[in-house]
């Protein structure tokens, strides 16, 4: 736990009271003792400086600052409903990096099987955005949403396609490389556009789908690499954006 993540409704005439499994943490593996400083945040705020004030074995009491606001994040991730065990880990790389949305959409190759799946249960997914946060240091969550068709995802896009976005969808068999894209940023506002990076199942979405995308505003890039597997794919093409200029830094120091 990189980032002690908390709930606004936590927060009680600027103390904290920790237990549970934070709680473990704190005293188990980070040793805190009263005085020291813990790097925290409250979820969809900002930073939140906190002193160590009082320990048991239960127990951490923190007195708090005031919270100095963090910026959203402009990415947003549409994914594939991928195999079981590999939902949380790709959900907590995402959230790591920090995400404004993970959208989980079905698709051709996606086994049907896979919706009916308890790691898509919404408080599974927030757990596991809430710790990949917490490794990152991002203090804000994506929205997480599961759609179960694809054609409704598609008419989702199409309304929100008018809306000022870069959307790319990663292909294998694109003729563009993704880190040829991501260099040719638009100058003429002070951030970058928000991202949209839609990735598809092992093996990439079919080619019927990929033109559905393209009609919806997304461009075909792909990595200059051999197949991968999807959680691969991601943390991949999440690792290139970081070093582009669309990528804007939310996680704290």
């Amino acid at each position: 736990m990189n980032l002690l993540l908390v709930e606004s409704a936590e927060l009680k005439d600027h103390l904290l009271r920790i237990q549970g499994q934070r709680a473990l943490h704190l005293l188990g593996v980070l040793k805190v003792k009263p005085g020291d400083e813990v790097r925290t945040a409250i979820i969809g705020q900002g930073a939140l400086p906190a002193r160590v004030v009082a320990v048991d074995e239960a127990q951490v009491t923190l007195e708090t600052g005031v919270v100095v606001p963090a910026p959203r994040p402009r990415l947003s991730v549409v994914l594939s409903i991928p195999r079981p065990k590999a939902v949380s880990r790709i959900i907590q790389a995402v959230s790591s990096f920090g995400a404004a949305s993970i959208t989980l959409i079905n698709a051709w190759k996606v086994e049907k099987s896979y919706l009916d799946s308890p790691r898509l249960a919404p408080e599974r997914l927030r757990e596991d955005a809430w710790l990949g946060a917490a490794q990152g240091r991002q203090c804000h969550l994506p929205e997480l949403r599961v759609i179960s068709r694809f054609t409704s995802f598609l008419d989702e896009q199409s309304v929100s396609s008018t809306h000022p976005a870069v959307r790319f969808v990663m292909d294998p068999n694109a003729s563009s490389d993704f880190r040829s894209q991501l260099s040719d940023v638009p100058t003429d506002s002070a951030l970058p556009p928000p991202v949209l990076l839609a990735f598809g199942p092992d093996g990439g979405f079919i080619p019927r789908e990929v033109e559905s995308l393209h009609q919806v505003g997304y461009a075909s890039v792909r990595l200059n690499t051999g197949p991968l597997r999807t959680e691969v794919a991601v943390a991949a093409a999440l690792g290139a954006l970081t070093m582009s200029p669309y990528y804007q830094t939310t996680h704290l120091p």
